[in-house]
């Protein structure tokens, strides 16, 4: 099975079913919104915006505390599931497949915690002709349900998705099954996206749990090594005295021995330093982990294990986990970050008149030039409008920034929108980006005042925190732990 990014499963979509420039995520991406728009391709397609609206649904249904991950004491890490509290791990017996008009629907996966149950699906033979005509509008979004003896169990956290030419896989967490349960039902009532009646529906599955073999989990490692934090290196001076990285600090949280090298948790604390938010770091040219002979190890970011933890966001924080290769020597290992991406709340604004009859496909070179504060700049290099579907009015602006400016978020306070997006020409480069306004309306007529709410910049600096792993870490066996009851 030839399984693809997001990226790829939109192009794929795409080709099946609409335009190369159809763009219908921005009615939905204006919903998730937090001071900052996603870096993303403009022309994001169908498949995006159902999974940007499984994760808005997801969000509200969440049922945990924010500070969960930061007090809790884990027992274990699970592969699939992730962190996990103490208590017995089940998972399914075998897999169970069902198949319908050519379409195949297998459970492949069941992890059952102490605190929440995440399944693995996946779906053969989509059938991508049977696509809504105006998705997700008119498209399926019912989600699945867990159905047990006393009542049925709704999905709290979409955790990701792959695709392939004829399918997809999900994985989606549910609250947890009680221990005294073992057979459950599982109800898909529609596929994704396809329109009623185009495709069948109604799936049941029997799904029977059993216990966990000996080596599914593996066991935390809590650190408590003394943190190496040297001071920053301040980029430029700011105009926004409150605004600084000297408050910015890199911890190693816990730590996880796998078969083949390390998990490592880690947090960017920003709670004092004034600036909106903190990217993911993700450049291996500015982020680099060595070993105690001051090699380099490799690594990359698990996000599945990111995502995991991420579901518990706390304010001024940005939490992320690495796997490691093998470690090759023993000593001390070293997280070391020479520049952050972070985004700053700004409040410039520009003023653009598109004239009394703009038409489809109209561009307007702007070259102006804005101040943004902090020492920033942009420059909005022209503006283009036109329609998604025929119908929905959006302004498209192309945009650069000779100081540094990675990317920045608009918005119209006098006219009502349905959503924005946007997005840059390379992963960590800095160059040309495209930020875009979708109206509710046909696109308003006389002058427009286009507010700048947020920048994302770079900074360099110097952060680092070690620790230095024991020599042995033995597998948890689960069979070994029972869980307690009130």
């Amino acid at each position: 099975m030839n399984k693809k990014s997001y990226s790829q499963i939109l192009d794929h979509v795409a080709g099946h079913q609409m335009a190369a420039n159809t763009n219908l995520a921005p009615r939905i991406l204006a919903q998730i919104q937090k001071g900052k728009s996603a870096k993303m391709n403009p022309r994001l397609k169908i498949f995006a915006a159902t999974i940007v609206a499984l994760l808005v649904i997801g969000l509200v249904l969440i049922n945990v505390p924010v500070v969960r991950a930061a007090i809790q004491s884990w027992f274990g890490y699970v592969p699939g599931i992730g962190l996990v509290s103490e208590g017995q791990i089940r998972v399914l017996a075998e897999p169970v497949s069902v198949t319908q008009e050519g379409v195949t629907l297998t459970v492949e996966q069941v992890w059952a915690a102490s605190d929440r149950t995440l399944i693995q699906v996946s779906v053969e033979g989509w059938p991508w002709g049977a696509l809504a005509a105006d998705p997700p509008t008119n498209g399926c979004l019912d989600s699945a349900s867990l159905r047990l003896p006393d009542r049925e169990l709704t999905i709290t956290q979409p955790q990701s998705t792959f695709g392939w030419a004829t399918g997809y896989e999900l994985k989606s967490m549910y609250p947890a099954i009680p221990p005294t349960v073992d057979e459950v039902t599982f109800v898909i009532p529609c596929l994704i996206l396809a329109s009623p009646g185009e495709a069948p529906g109604g799936w049941e599955f029997s799904l029977r749990l059993v216990p966990a073999p000996a080596d599914t989990v593996f066991p935390v490692i809590e650190i408590s090594t003394p943190v190496v934090i040297t001071p920053t290196v301040a980029p430029q001076a700011q105009t926004n005295p409150t605004l600084t990285t000297d408050g910015v600090s890199l911890v190693l949280d816990r730590a996880v021995q796998m078969d083949d090298g390390y998990l490592i948790y880690a947090t960017l604390h920003y709670e004092n330093s004034g600036l909106g938010s903190i990217d993911i770091p993700l450049d291996p040219a500015t982020f680099h982990l060595l070993d105690a002979s001051g090699r380099e190890v490799v690594y990359e970011l698990d996000w599945e294990a990111t995502n995991d933890i991420l579901a518990t966001f706390v304010p001024g924080q940005t939490a992320f986990a690495i796997k490691t290769a093998p470690i090759q020597i023993p000593g001390p290992l070293t997280l070391v970050l020479t520049s952050l991406s972070a985004s700053l709340a700004t409040d410039a604004s520009f003023t653009f008149d598109p004239g009394l009859d703009p038409q489809p496909g109209e561009t307007w070179d702007l070259g102006l030039d804005l101040d943004v504060g902090n020492r920033h700049s942009l420059r909005v290099a022209r503006v283009t409008y036109d329609l998604t579907d025929g119908v929905q009015a959006y302004l498209r602006f192309d945009m650069e920034s000779e100081t540094g400016v990675m990317y920045a978020s608009l918005f119209d306070k006098a006219h009502p929108l349905t959503g924005t997006a946007g997005g840059g020409g390379g992963s960590f480069s800095i160059g040309p980006f495209t930020c875009d306004l979708y109206y509710n309306e046909p696109l308003p007529k006389g002058p427009l005042t286009v507010t700048v709410t947020s920048i994302s910049a770079q900074f360099p600096g110097h952060w680092e925190a070690a620790w230095t792993p024991p020599p042995n870490t033995n597998p948890v066996d689960p069979s070994t732990v029972r869980l307690s009851h009130a």
